[in-house]
């Protein structure tokens, strides 16, 4: 059986994309990083 990933991650509300990092808000902060700010 093949299973197919898709792009839409409706529990998350992420459509039509899977470039997506989930951090906690205490890695973010540690980080330096904001929420929603693209990163590389």
């Amino acid at each position: 059986m093949r299973e197919y990933a898709g792009l839409d991650d409706r529990y998350r509300g992420i459509y039509n994309g899977r470039r997506v990092v989930f951090m906690n808000p205490d890695d973010i902060e540690a980080a330096r990083f904001t929420a929603g700010q693209p990163i590389d």
